[in-house]
C-alpha cells in the first residue's frame, strides 16, 4: 500500500505535537503517530542484542551485495554504528533545527567508501507487516528519520549520500527475522523526498535552513 502524502500533511498541520523534541527519533514518531498502518505490527527499532548481533563484518557484506549503490562492493568501511548505550553524544544536524537548537541524531549504521568517499546511511526497521504491505517508498516515519540523517553535519558534504531503509520481517513462529530485499531507499538529494518531509517538518514546528553551510549547494546537485 502506498501513503497520500498530501492527507498525511493535513492531518499534521491540524496535529502539531504537545512536546516538541529536538531530535530525529522525536520527529520520526511524531510522524509515525499520524497514521495508522493497515496491519498492526511492531514497527519499532530492533532490541539492544539484535542490532548488536546483526553489525558485523559478514552482515555489511551481505548488504553491499545486494544495495551497491553505486556498483562498488569495495572499499566501504563502517564510519559510525551505534552501540545502543544511550551514552554515546549525538551528532548534530545544523540545517534542521527546533526553537533555534539544531537536531540532534543517532544513526543505526553510516558507511563510507574510502575510494570514492560516498556515504550510506542505514536505519534498520523490523516488523510483522508481510513484505506486500511495506510501501515501495517505506513507511513516511522512515522516510523522515532518514530525511533528518542526511543532513547531519559529519556527512553531509559527502559526494554523494545514500539512504536505506533496512527493513526486516520478524517471524515469532520460529524466532527469525529476514531482510526484506525490496530497496527501500534513495540519494539523498532526492527533491521529492525533501520537499515533503521540509513541510512535515515545518508542521512538528522545525525549520530547516537553506543557508547552512552546504544545504543549499547539495540541493542544487540534484537530478
Amino acid at each position: 500500500m502506498e501513503f497520500d502524502f498530501e492527507s498525511l500533511l493535513l492531518k499534521a498541520q491540524r496535529s502539531p505535537p504537545d512536546v516538541r523534541n529536538s531530535t530525529a527519533t522525536g520527529f520520526s514518531k511524531w510522524v509515525f503517530k499520524l497514521y495508522n498502518p493497515p496491519i498492526q505490527g511492531k514497527d519499532d527499532e530492533f532490541s539492544s542484542f539484535q542490532k548488536r548481533a546483526r553489525i558485523c563484518e559478514q552482515e555489511i557484506n551481505e548488504f553491499l551485495l545486494w544495495f551497491c549503490p553505486d556498483k562498488i562492493t569495495t572499499g566501504w568501511e563502517p564510519d559510525f554504528i551505534d552501540p545502543v548505550d544511550n551514552f554515546t553524544p549525538p551528532f548534530l544536524a545544523s540545517a534542521l533545527t527546533i526553537n533555534g537548537e539544531p537536531l540532534r541524531c543517532i544513526p543505526d549504521v553510516v558507511l563510507r567508501n574510502r575510494q570514492t568517499g560516498n556515504v550510506i546511511i542505514i536505519e534498520r526497521k523490523t516488523t510483522r507487516v508481510l513484505p506486500e504491505n511495506v510501501p515501495s517508498k517505506g513507511w513516511p516515519n522512515l522516510r523522515a528519520q532518514l530525511w533528518c540523517y542526511r543532513w547531519i553535519d559529519k556527512w553531509k558534504d559527502a559526494p554523494r549520500i545514500f539512504l536505506v531503509g533496512d527493513i526486516w520481517h520478524d517471524h515469532p513462529q520460529d524466532g527469525l527475522s529476514k531482510r526484506n530485499r525490496t530497496q527501500r531507499n534513495c540519494d539523498g538529494t532526492n527533491k521529492e523526498l525533501h520537499k515533503q518531509m521540509n513541510l512535515l517538518f515545518e508542521a512538528y514546528g522545525g525549520r530547516f535552513s537553506a543557508n547552512s553551510k552546504i544545504s543549499r549547494a547539495a540541493l542544487n546537485r540534484a537530478p
